[in-house]
């Protein structure tokens, strides 16, 4: 180690520098001061012999930057604060520098990304992502953070070969096997994997160019987000306890001519005249391809849980046709439902009298609007039958509750707040039932 460096590093500097070099960072520059106290001994040894001043009996002091700059320029080393701090932190780096490089890494990136994409709408969309403004852009970080770490991002690469081939003439054909045709992998494209968020969001993006709009699948999905928030969700949310896909999200690959698992979203439906007698539990595969319309009713009873569907369709008499939406409703319970309504039907929906309990049936009140009914939603129903053994309702899902706009029955959420229980559809099987 050399002569400056052994003295540069007595530990009656090492608080002084590392003040100093935090300001310079802040601020790029040789200018205000730095505030040190309760001094050591060591400290106010040191800073005398620099600053040639006498700091005995001191135990803070406020230094100014061009005063340390100046002392050690007037030492016999000959040098400046900021080649000072070059040597004890080779890493410093000023705000500006900072941004400096940090603007020239992800202008690399972003060319890097560019590199390979031939087609306009395409590219439209990278430059788009790259300034914030485009559906995608927090899964563009998370490619972004990869080629940080290794100078690439694979799943970039995947996603843009998938698109390519999603823009060209193809038969429909569902989403593994377009991912093993396209990556090698039945899964290389799956929701919770990088490549296949990659290319979701460039499904949802690709509209304006002239080469897309030739495209036998591609249609009016407009360019507009400026972050992931407007179709977020549809990333996240399910539609039954098996990670299904939303609604909409369905919607976004079927205009690529590419389908989603329309085996596992399921619905049961059951005692229904004209259409299935037993319980049945229909795939949306079933919904999609064969069947266009359902017998007309005048009311659909629709539960949420499986347990409660089974007691009512072995005691209800026949004739009353039931539905279970399994919990959130999956899209093969919204196709079956739509045609009820379509055919004429009223739906009448109990659910559990918890918040995800009312969200459902005011996500379905506001799907089906006049031709939707709660069915024994009501506060009656639900001081009737909690009881002390019930589990909480805990602060959270009050709040939660406050938040919901019940307008079935003013009386509802005061009520639930102030019980705090948590009543679920079994327990009410014998209103249900009253009803027949």
């Amino acid at each position: 180690m050399d002569e400056l460096m052994t003295y540069l590093q007595q530990p009656g500097f090492e608080r002084l520098w590392r003040a100093v070099a935090d300001k310079y960072q802040r601020h790029g520059r040789v200018g205000g001061r730095v505030q040190l106290t309760r001094l050591s001994d060591e400290e106010v040894d040191a800073l005398s012999g620099l600053l040639a001043m006498n700091f005995v009996g001191r135990t803070e002091v406020a230094i100014q930057l061009v005063k340390v700059d100046e002392a050690l320029r007037n030492s016999k080393f000959r040098v400046g604060l900021v080649e000072v701090l070059g040597r004890l932190f080779p890493d410093l780096r000023t705000r500006e520098e900072q941004l400096a490089d940090a603007s020239a890494s992800w202008t690399a990136f972003r060319d890097w990304a560019k590199a390979g994409v031939h087609r306009p709408a395409v590219l439209d969309w990278i430059e788009r992502l790259s300034e914030g403004n485009a559906p995608g852009y927090r899964t563009y970080m998370d490619c972004y953070r990869a080629y940080q770490r290794i100078g690439r991002c694979d799943d970039w690469r995947i996603a843009m070969k998938a698109l390519e081939v999603s823009l060209s003439p193809h038969r429909v054909w569902r989403l593994p096997v377009f991912a093993a045709e396209v990556t090698g992998d039945p899964h290389g494209l799956d929701r919770n994997t990088l490549a296949g968020k990659v290319f979701y969001w460039g499904l949802v993006a690709l509209t304006v160019d002239s080469d897309a709009a030739d495209s036998p699948f591609i249609s009016a999905l407009q360019p507009t987000a400026t972050s992931d928030s407007e179709h977020v969700d549809d990333l996240d949310s399910t539609d039954t306890a098996n990670d299904a896909p939303s609604e909409s999200m369905r919607q976004v690959y079927l205009k690529a001519g590419i389908r989603l698992d329309d085996v596992s979203s399921i619905v049961w439906v059951g005692n229904w005249a004209g259409l299935f007698e037993v319980p049945v539990a229909l795939p949306l595969m079933a919904l999609d391809n064969h069947m266009t319309k359902v017998p007309a009713v005048d009311s659909v009873y629709v539960v949420e849980n499986p347990s409660v569907f089974a007691e009512l369709i072995e005691q209800l008499p026949f004739g009353v046709p039931v539905v279970c939406t399994s919990g959130q409703p999956s899209v093969a319970a919204l196709r079956l439902l739509d045609m009820a309504v379509a055919a004429g039907s009223t739906i009448r929906y109990n659910g559990d009298f918890d918040v995800k309990g009312l969200q459902m049936t005011l996500s379905l009140g506001n799907r089906y609007g006049d031709a939707f009914e709660p069915w024994y939603m009501d506060a009656y129903t639900y001081r009737l039958a909690s009881h002390e053994k019930q589990p909480e309702l805990s602060d959270r899902e009050v709040q939660m509750l406050q938040s919901l706009n019940v307008d079935w029955d003013d009386e509802l959420i005061p009520a639930m707040t102030l019980v705090r229980k948590k009543v679920f559809q079994e327990q009410i099987i014998s209103k249900l039932l009253s009803d027949f």
